[in-house]
């Protein structure tokens, strides 16, 4: 069973901001987390002894069975509110890395949940986009992204990432042929436990993305309309690019050159310079 106490014990090494508001926040972040565990844990070892007793195949079973999962549902949540609320942001390890194989990437990893949804994936733009930033981060934020769009085409569209260079950012979007958003829901889209879903979701994904970018001097803008879609544009500041590509050493895996036998996913590919902003 989770405990969200210790989600609170493990969260306790992490340094506490000098703002006075931010220490009182996790003071009573661990306040809701210890109290609302000893009650939680009370009520899920009573279900569980009850559901000992009662017989498999009675109703009964079942009720307390729907009870325990809902219990257990509950802690769930109280551990992703304290988690949300004791982060620490830090300033990440940065180097340099092709946003374009960032895009591939996210897009290789949604390509089996598209298809299964009649949705195309489409990339567009050749540069790399050689970017400063933090590829395992970058990643968190681009599978948030793809996720999002997703559930906003259930049944088939098109999600289109495009990959070009400013003067001093690189920039990818990731845009989808969904249902749009009102300009209420897009102006809200970054306050903490805002959500337009229904299922448990918090409304934090595009918090911590936000908080993700800005810590690695990057930024995050959503524009949608309804029924026009919604596209998210991430822009984060432009590395030098390596002289040769393969002779590259430092860089993790977003920004080595393919290895023999590397395939890129089965996506469309318009690679095309006059398709850059």
């Amino acid at each position: 069973m989770f405990r969200p106490s210790e989600a609170v014990l493990a969260s306790s090494s992490s340094p506490i901001s000098s703002t006075d508001d931010k220490a009182e926040e996790r003071r009573l972040a661990a306040s809701l987390a210890h109290n609302v565990n000893n009650a939680l844990t009370g009520v899920i070892g009573n279900l569980e002894l009850a559901l000992r007793i009662a017989s498999p195949e009675s109703s009964v079973s079942d009720h307390l069975t729907r009870g325990l999962q809902g219990a257990h549902q509950i802690a769930d949540l109280i551990h992703r509110i304290v988690r949300f609320a004791l982060r620490t942001p830090r300033a990440p390890a940065r180097e340099r890395l092709s946003l374009r194989r960032v895009a591939l990437l996210a897009a290789a990893n949604h390509e089996s949940a598209a298809g299964l949804q009649g949705v195309q994936i489409a990339l567009e733009g050749e540069s790399h986009a050689w970017v400063l930033g933090n590829g395992r981060l970058l990643q968190n934020v681009l599978d948030q992204i793809m996720a999002n769009a997703l559930e906003a085409l259930p049944r088939g569209g098109t999600i289109t990432l495009h990959v070009c260079e400013e003067t001093a950012s690189g920039r990818l979007s990731v845009s989808d042929s969904g249902p749009g958003l009102s300009a209420d829901a897009r102006n809200r889209l970054f306050e903490p436990f805002f959500t337009t879903k229904s299922g448990g979701h918090l409304g934090l994904g595009l918090v911590l993305c936000k908080e993700i970018m800005e810590a690695q001097h990057g930024s995050i803008q959503v524009t949608s309309s309804p029924g026009e879609g919604a596209a998210v544009t991430l822009a984060i500041p432009l590395a030098d690019a390596p002289a040769q590509e393969s002779t590259e050493s430092t860089c993790n895996i977003h920004c080595q050159p393919p290895q023999p036998g590397y395939r890129e996913p089965h996506i469309s590919l318009a690679a095309t310079d006059s398709q850059r902003v």
